[in-house]
């Protein structure tokens, strides 16, 4: 009987895009069975590319801007069209993220969502009714102040002056100015692809988590975690909301905080989004077997990461789902009890190889998972 498979992967950090990954696997899986349909989802959970798998799933289009990167310099970056449809995706990182930077143009305080509020004002002056905007792999910790002064809102310090964009802003502020919003930015429907469901604030906020990571120090820590707190305080005021709590607010920077209070955004797990969006759970139906991957699976792939979206919807079919992964961390054990039956490193598991090389682990690491799964 014709076997059926389904591939869908994330992106493999730093190597391999998610759209590679599956034209690798089905490739290898081809090669390796002649007797097979091989079906090609590629994944991604709202970090860096999931505009383009989603355009890639859908037969959508890209388009290109140029716009500000995270310390201002002008940069090319896009976003894409879903299908046919009014609905666009843009992914913060693509022009505010953390590829945008070599490691030592990291600065925590200039770093600002400028350039994804930029792609954003595009795909509304392009006719969007609904914008899948994903949060993860961004360069700044500005609370989305960027972002929305993008779309018009202007953030006012005491003098009535506009602060400055990123981070450094954010003490600054003692009051938001809606008049300038763009007609059409607080109608349409945001949807927020989170890619972790950390709160804003405390031990496991945005500052605490993710500062370092983006060239904070411990003092600028603690100075980061008041910005936020200020402009928290600002947003929950104008609102009437309690937003500081709320898991997920400490994704992106901190963005969502601002995208749900000031511009009713509905917040959802990216993988799962991305999952419905490009037809996953109906791919799956059949299948003998799905394969996932990311570039280093550990403790944080259990929260939500692609991989383990794919292997609960494969779970609920009674479908095995195998991992293939470059390398393993601590915790990674954790995704046995989320639905993986078993995880397989490539060969270079140890480094982050070259591309050509990270390609041919991937397929001849395919090649063992068919091993195992004729066996079985």
């Amino acid at each position: 009987m014709k076997k059926k498979i389904v591939v869908a992967p994330n992106a493999y950090k730093g190597t391999i895009t998610a759209i590679r990954a599956a034209t690798i696997m089905a490739s290898a899986i081809r090669d390796a069975m002649h007797d097979v349909e091989v079906v090609e989802r590629p994944m991604a959970d709202g970090g860096d590319g999931t505009a383009f798998v989603l355009a890639e799933c859908t037969g959508g289009k890209l388009f290109w801007e140029i716009v500000p990167d995270p310390l201002g310099r002008q940069c090319k970056a896009a976003y894409a069209q879903i299908g046919k449809k009014d609905i666009y995706a843009v992914d913060m990182s693509s022009a505010s993220g953390y590829a945008r930077l070599s490691p030592d143009e990291k600065d925590v305080w200039r770093a600002t969502s400028e350039g994804a509020g930029a792609l954003c004002r595009s795909a509304i002056e392009r006719g969007a009714k609904r914008i899948i905007l994903g949060v993860g792999g961004t360069a700044f910790l500005d609370a989305g102040i960027g972002l929305a002064s993008a779309m018009g809102v202007n953030f006012l310090d005491p003098n009535g002056d506009t602060v400055s964009p990123g981070a450094e802003g954010m003490l600054e502020v003692c009051e938001i100015d809606m008049r300038g919003v763009m007609a059409r930015a607080r109608d349409i429907v945001w949807d927020l692809a989170l890619d972790v469901d950390n709160t804003l604030l405390g031990p496991t906020g945005a500052a605490a988590v993710y500062g370092p990571q983006k060239g904070a120090s411990e003092g600028d820590v603690c100075m980061l975690e008041e910005g936020l707190k200020n402009i928290a305080t600002l947003v929950e005021k104008a609102t009437g909301k309690e937003l500081r709590t709320l898991q997920g607010t400490g994704a992106g920077g901190g963005a969502p905080l601002i995208m749900k209070g000031l511009f009713n955004a509905r917040m959802h797990s990216g993988g799962e989004l991305v999952a419905e969006l490009v037809g996953l759970e109906k791919a799956i139906l059949g299948a003998d077997l799905v394969l996932t991957g990311e570039g280093c699976m550990d403790g944080q792939t259990p929260f939500g990461k692609g991989p383990v979206v794919v292997a609960g919807l494969a779970e609920k079919k009674g479908v095995p789902v195998v991992a293939v992964v470059g390398k393993t961390g601590p915790g990674f054990e954790a995704v046995y009890k989320r639905g993986i039956k078993k995880v397989v490193k490539t060969g270079r598991a140890d480094t982050i190889p070259s591309k050509s090389v990270a390609e041919r682990e991937l397929f001849l690491g395919t090649k063992r998972v068919l091993s195992w799964f004729n066996q079985i």
